[in-house]
């Protein structure tokens, strides 16, 4: 791999390591597998949801092609792990060393639910979304699961990414699995773009500031950024903090305020009573009650998640 280092001279540099960071972190430099992934994420960012659909395609079949490698690679593995321990959890924890990451990832990921709107006004008429989404969703779930499990009782608390064993070992499954992973994960990436991109040119009016705020800006700014640890660290607070609520507290009080319909108000009323008014009335319809309980659930975790996350500061 290659890279060019613009601080503190400008130089071009090249690793032979096998790994997801090969230059390591915290380094002034860029690599071309960096540009590469962003100059076919802003094309991608340009065009609309419609016109993404084909990468989206490209990047399933990656993606499953990255789990079959994978477990092509892993299983024998861990059932030579599993005969040594004469445990079938081999060297798997229930929580590992850090849960606080693995929820992290999760809020993470599901953030892609912002889509669903989009996603759902652009699709052609006729087309069962809802069966389309449910099947998506199930199976990345079992795909997390099984690359997961199989990880952990293979190779436990080795290492923080499943990925560096596998490119260690440099075997050609290992190796397929890895790299069909890495692209996998680089269309999707523009649909976030595209929304922000979306939400600016409904506020603004302009679509050219709109695409270079939306799209061309934070690739600017990651270009800089993405080799730094710190940067990193901004990105999980982000994503708990801001995504977290956004996309899982505040839809599910919608939700509960929607059931509870228009409760009756005395003026003067302070907003504590309100609330409490609100959930009262929502309590009283089952759909209303689910989404109290969900909300609650959901919102105990996510503060579980940052005391856990201050607690390693």
């Amino acid at each position: 791999s290659f890279a060019v280092r613009y601080y503190p001279e400008l130089e071009i540099i090249s690793s032979s390591s096998a790994s997801l960071q090969p230059f390591g972190v915290n380094q002034n430099l860029v690599s071309v597998g960096f540009v590469v992934a962003m100059i076919i994420c802003v094309g991608l960012g340009l065009l609309d949801l419609t016109a993404n659909a084909l990468p989206q395609y490209i990047s399933f079949s990656l993606l499953a092609c990255f789990v079959l490698a994978g477990i092509m690679h892993i299983l024998p593995i861990a059932m030579e792990v599993v005969a040594a321990t004469d445990d079938i959890t081999g060297n798997a924890s229930y929580f590992g060393a850090d849960p606080s990451s693995i929820i992290g990832v999760a809020v993470f990921n599901f953030s892609i639910v912002i889509a669903v709107p989009s996603l759902f006004a652009d699709c052609k008429e006729g087309v069962r979304f809802a069966n389309a989404t449910t099947v998506a969703v199930w199976a990345i779930c079992l795909m997390y699961i099984i690359i997961g499990g199989l990880g952990a009782v293979s190779f436990g608390s080795e290492s923080d990414n499943i990925m560096d064993p596998m490119l260690r070992s440099k075997s050609l499954f290992g190796m397929m699995s890895s790299f069909a992973f890495v692209w996998a994960i680089i269309p999707p990436l523009p649909i976030y773009t595209i929304l922000i991109s979306r939400n600016l040119e409904q506020v603004t009016q302009r679509p050219a500031l709109s695409k270079i705020l939306g799209v061309f800006f934070p690739w600017s700014l990651a270009l800089f950024l993405y080799m730094s640890e710190a940067f990193g660290e901004f990105l999980v607070w982000t994503s708990i903090l801001v995504l977290g609520f956004t996309n899982y507290t505040m839809p599910l009080a919608i939700a509960t305020k929607s059931f509870s319909g228009t409760p009756s108000m005395n003026e003067g009323q302070g907003s504590m009573s309100r609330c409490m008014e609100i959930i009262k009335t929502a309590w009283a319809d089952d759909s209303g009650r689910e989404s109290l309980v969900l909300n609650f659930a959901v919102t105990l975790v996510l503060f579980l998640v940052i005391y856990l996350n201050l607690r390693k500061l």
